[in-house]
């Protein structure tokens, strides 16, 4: 399935703002795994564990985008090879109820939520949610007091993702 192309936002200096926004929020959830919910394909999670912890840190670590793979420049899609097989990941951003898509995934404290990350062979793979693995939480809040400090998160989308990341620890 192909995307449509994507609409210039050069000459709307709001388009830009909201692209590098949403890029922001989707670079911090995926390289920290904080604010949502991780989904692996069945493909992945029968993996031995050695082998998914790999396609996991793969997805932190991506930075391999292009404009064939993100035309958007949001960075909510990526694809790698996972010995052997070719794997993809996508982000998408639903609404707090986690019914519809959110209607404004620049805004996590207007319920916006980075909800799944597949990671799949490619293949039709139905997807399972996976417990999360342990986490350290000080480190996460480091990193997103990281981002707030370099401009990339707001103040209120940091004590968001803080409350996220404190929330999870607790229910863990």
């Amino acid at each position: 399935m192909s995307r449509p192309a994507p609409i210039s936002v050069e000459a709307d200096p709001a388009s830009t703002t909201h692209t590098n926004r949403v890029r922001a929020l989707n670079d911090a959830f995926r390289r920290s795994f904080v604010g949502g919910h991780v989904m692996l394909s069945r493909g992945i999670a029968s993996l031995p564990e050695e082998q998914r912890r790999e396609a996991e840190a793969t997805v932190q670590a991506f930075e391999a985008f292009s404009v064939a793979d993100d035309p958007y420049n949001e960075h909510d899609f990526g694809a790698f090879d996972l010995a052997g097989p070719r794997c993809f990941w996508k982000i998408d951003t639903y609404d707090r109820s986690m019914v519809g898509h959110s209607t404004n995934p620049a805004d996590p404290a207007a319920g916006a939520v980075p909800a799944s990350i597949g990671a799949a062979p490619s293949g039709p793979v139905p997807a399972q949610p996976l417990a999360q693995p342990q986490r350290d939480v000080i480190a996460e809040i480091e990193g997103l007091a990281q981002l707030r400090a370099n401009g990339s998160l707001s103040e209120a989308e940091f004590e968001v993702m803080k409350a996220q990341a404190l929330s999870q620890a607790r229910g863990a």
